[in-house]
């Protein structure tokens, strides 16, 4: 099905699922994706603003408890965490756009990949099954133990690592030896910051490493975007499971998805079925990419380069 095609079905089972929605859309006809721009926008606080005691999660969830198989926190950095579930579909539909986002980096199957990321709480941990189904071999270390995390890069000499970049920055400036380890790739994500230039290039001699990053947003995907060796923004991993638009901050207008175009990225569902939600508000501040990329990529690729409620 095409992303239109799809989108359709979606606002079909919001309106038949969603309390949330069959209110906010009250006098809107969806229509298609080319008139997406038109629906109302939605923001973290009016979901979280719906919970109750009855219903922790919020008036968007549309499954029945027992369709849910996992339920998520976000990390609250803004407020108490909201809780993300997912039914086995959506899990299903976060590993495989998440594969897709770290594939780009570069590692290939029969590599090695050191993770530094815990399976919970938060939606970080899906990411994890998408190394083994890349074909990676995979260590997982967790996070707050790095001497741990250093015995298995010297011992088990990985090619890969995957952390935040203020932690790879942290080791990196404390352990001048990584630049002659194994690793050879240092996957970066949960933080913006891994592509801003300087940063990076810090990263990547203390290291000894190429650095590529990968972007999630906690209420819509995990590794929703991800980084190829050409280093010039995160191409769309989980294309044909979420739709992208770009917005003025200031005024909620969308923004043409054009070459150095710069604004704030909303985000939809397009295949979700515990919770989805209809142009989210990431409050995340991005540039687009539109020039074709080397590595026969296609569509938009994305750079986060802050927050737009900062």
């Amino acid at each position: 099905m095409t992303d239109d095609e799809l989108y359709r079905v979606q606002v079909a089972y919001l309106l038949e699922r969603s309390a949330f929605y069959r209110e906010k859309l009250a006098g809107h006809e969806p229509g298609g994706l080319d008139e997406i721009a038109e629906l109302p926008l939605t923001e973290k606080e009016e979901l979280r603003a719906t919970r109750t005691p009855e219903n922790p999660i919020g008036t968007h969830l549309c499954a029945a408890p027992d369709e849910i198989v996992r339920i998520y926190s976000t990390s609250g950095t803004t407020g108490d965490p909201s809780y993300v579930p997912l039914t086995a579909g959506d899990l299903e539909n976060w590993v495989v756009g998440s594969a897709r986002s770290y594939a780009a980096s570069g590692v290939e199957p029969g590599q090695r990949i050191v993770s530094t990321y815990n399976a919970g709480p938060f939606v970080a941990g899906a990411a994890l099954a998408a190394f083994e189904r890349i074909g990676l071999t995979h260590v997982p270390v967790g996070t707050g133990n790095t001497e741990r995390l250093l015995r298995a890069i010297e011992q088990l000499r990985p090619e890969a690592v995957v952390l935040t970049p203020s932690y790879a920055a942290y080791l990196a400036e404390r352990n001048s030896d990584l630049a002659e380890s194994s690793v050879e790739r240092v996957l970066v994500a949960g933080e913006p910051g891994g592509g801003e230039p300087a940063f990076r290039a810090r990263l990547e001699e203390g290291w000894g490493a190429k650095v590529t990053e990968a972007m999630g947003v906690g209420d819509i995907g995990v590794s929703l975007f991800g980084e190829c060796e050409e280093q010039d923004g995160m191409h769309l991993g989980a294309r044909g499971f979420v739709r992208m638009e770009l917005i003025d901050p200031a005024t909620g207008d969308a923004l043409p998805l054009e070459d150095g175009a710069s604004g704030e990225l909303v985000l939809t569902h397009l295949q979700h079925r515990a919770a989805p939600l209809l142009r989210f508000r990431t409050r995340d501040h991005v540039q687009v990419r539109t020039s074709p990329c080397p590595c026969s990529r296609t569509g938009p690729r994305i750079r986060c380069v802050g927050r737009t409620d900062d």
